[in-house]
């Protein structure tokens, strides 16, 4: 691979590297692979390899972590605020407990999709690109289930504040701007920045002015675009099954382990279990100061992207839509700092 010079004059193959002026080594050349190197060829090794200077983009996700707890209070905050003047007008306990259910289901949302945020930039810090569900198109982000939300508050919003000007619903003075649809109207318009931060909410792969990384591999419709630095590509979906199985096989296995030292049947089913075969590769290394030892490798992780499919690959029940990020990242964070 040549390496163009400020001269003009290329260099041979030799080279290592190549370097800036005061003699900082940038690229190691001999570490980054062919351009249109599959999915397959890609591994945690070949990517710190080829992406030796991950400490601005650690730093990054590090602070991601506790900004996402300020950013989830900030919102609450905006989320509760239009309600506190409604809430002497608040006469039927029904509506009231659907008000204050969907604003619970707004902020778990919130806090949910915050999380997906966070094990992206886990993630891409170990060369694996985390790909969400589309929201660049209105047909996608309008239906997802923050936004429909939020059109379901706005809506019982609404006719908290007609009851507490007609409780009667005569429907009278329809005309006049003291009525209840008036008020409920402008009581809407007041509130329309909720709309605007579930829409902000839910993407996560937009950007102000220019493309994210995960809308370009997708328009040019080349998920392997990366693969020559090491990155791969593995659905948001594919990565919270892969939790879901590695944790129930844990669960399993301490299961078998206690049935099997016990000689007794813990959970009924008819039979003893026995200690399952060691799999995976054992791993260890220090997180903070602190030693720790698993049977993880992120090259599990490369692996999913082997059979990655543009959409969604795997379907997620309905609890995994409020709770797949944080399963993810509450698994995949202790890891964030393994390089095997």
């Amino acid at each position: 691979m040549p390496f163009h010079g400020s001269d003009g004059d290329s260099s041979d193959g030799s080279m290592h590297s190549a370097r800036k002026a005061d003699g900082e080594a940038i690229v190691d050349i001999e570490s980054v692979v062919p351009v249109g190197t599959p999915m397959a060829a890609t591994s945690i090794a070949q990517f710190i390899r080829c992406n030796s200077h991950l400490e601005t983009m650690e730093a990054k996700r590090d602070v991601n972590g506790w900004v996402k707890w300020l950013l989830i209070a900030v919102f609450a905050y905006l989320i509760f605020a239009p309600i506190l003047a409604v809430i002497p007008t608040m006469k039927e306990p029904a509506v009231v407990g659907v008000l204050w259910a969907i604003i619970v289901l707004l902020c778990v949302s919130k806090i949910e999709y915050s999380h997906r945020s966070e094990l992206w930039f886990i993630c891409i810090c170990r060369g694996v690109i985390v790909d969400m569900p589309k929201t660049d198109r209105a047909p996608k982000w309008l239906c997802s289930p923050p936004v429909l939300l939020a059109l379901v508050f706005f809506l019982v919003y609404f006719i908290v504040v007609y009851v507490g000007v007609d409780p009667q619903f005569k429907f009278e003075d329809m005309d006049t701007v003291d009525s209840g649809l008036a008020v409920g109207v402008l009581a809407l318009l007041g509130i329309l920045f909720v709309f605007l931060l579930a829409k902000a909410t839910v993407d996560v792969e937009g950007a102000t002015g220019t493309l994210s990384l995960n809308l370009v591999l997708t328009y040019f419709g080349d998920h392997t675009l990366l693969a020559h630095r090491g990155f791969t590509v593995v659905h948001f979906s594919q990565i919270v099954a892969f939790v879901h199985a590695r944790k129930q096989s844990t669960k399993e296995a301490i299961k078998n382990k206690a049935e099997w030292a016990s000689g007794k049947d813990l959970d009924g089913d008819g039979h003893i279990g026995k200690p399952p075969a060691t799999k995976g590769k054992l791993v260890s290394w220090l997180d903070g100061g602190k030693f720790r030892e698993a049977r993880f490798s992120w090259d599990e992780v490369h692996a999913l992207g082997r059979d990655y499919t543009q959409g969604e690959p795997t379907k997620l029940p309905i609890i995994d839509k409020f709770s797949g990020g944080v399963t993810a990242v509450r698994y995949l964070k202790t890891f964030k700092n393994l390089d095997a």
